[in-house]
């Protein structure tokens, strides 16, 4: 006993005493309804100028760019146009200039007379091709075309200036026939011609021609067609 009464004892707490919490009226509308639409439309009329102006200003962004979009196109197809115009003018320029020329249209008849005399064999032959062949071939490195071919009017293929299967087939016969490059020549014998860009068999792809029609000095029927194959990088 006398043990626990020297043992010293923790002094009691003190209870916090509760917080307490202000209690927040409720909100209630105002008693008087005009009052309250008032309000209600005081708050409103605060924003429509802004919802106002938003919607002015995102009708004038869609239409610029609906515009500018526009305009763009119409750019692009103008300048498209433009390229394909000087694309044409620049071909049919060419081959006005190799039909018309005093010297490819001496070089055209030499190379006929030869063939008819010997053929791609004869000694004519590659006299005519020794003086003119060099014309014709840098004729065609310097306008970029594939080749150049001068057809007689039985649809002979009389000079190649890039020495391609072509020289020497008539190309109204197999495997020519019904190609674009007989079809060159037909149109070719009456008018300076572009034709469109078509399969061809003979060279397993795309293949594009301008034709023209060769005459002699003071004579009105021709006597030999110029046939321009185009690149296929023109």
């Amino acid at each position: 006993m006398a043990d626990e009464k020297n043992i010293p004892r923790k002094p009691p707490q003190a209870i916090p005493p509760k917080r307490v919490v202000p209690s927040v009226p409720p909100i209630t509308p105002p008693k008087s309804n005009l009052l309250y639409y008032l309000i209600v439309l005081c708050c409103f009329g605060n924003f429509l100028p802004y919802i106002i102006t938003t919607s002015v200003n995102c009708e004038n962004a869609r239409g610029f760019i609906r515009q500018e979009a526009f305009d763009h196109l119409v750019s692009v197809r103008d300048i498209k146009k433009k390229e394909v115009d000087t694309f044409f003018n620049e071909r049919r320029a060419d081959a006005l200039q190799i039909s018309s020329n005093l010297l490819f249209r001496w070089a055209v008849v030499s190379y006929l007379e030869a063939y008819k005399k010997g053929g791609l064999e004869g000694k004519d032959y590659g006299e005519v091709d020794t003086n003119y062949g060099k014309a014709f071939s840098v004729f065609s490195d310097t306008h970029g075309y594939y080749d150049v071919l001068v057809v007689d009017m039985s649809g002979n293929v009389v000079c190649s200036a890039k020495k391609h299967p072509e020289l020497g087939k008539n190309i109204l016969a197999r495997p020519y026939t019904d190609t674009p490059l007989s079809e060159a020549f037909r149109r070719g014998k009456a008018i300076l011609t572009i034709g469109d860009i078509k399969y061809h068999e003979a060279y397993k792809g795309p293949a594009q021609f301008v034709s023209a029609p060769v005459k002699r000095e003071n004579q009105d029927e021709p006597v030999a067609v110029i046939i321009l194959h185009l690149d296929e990088s023109l």
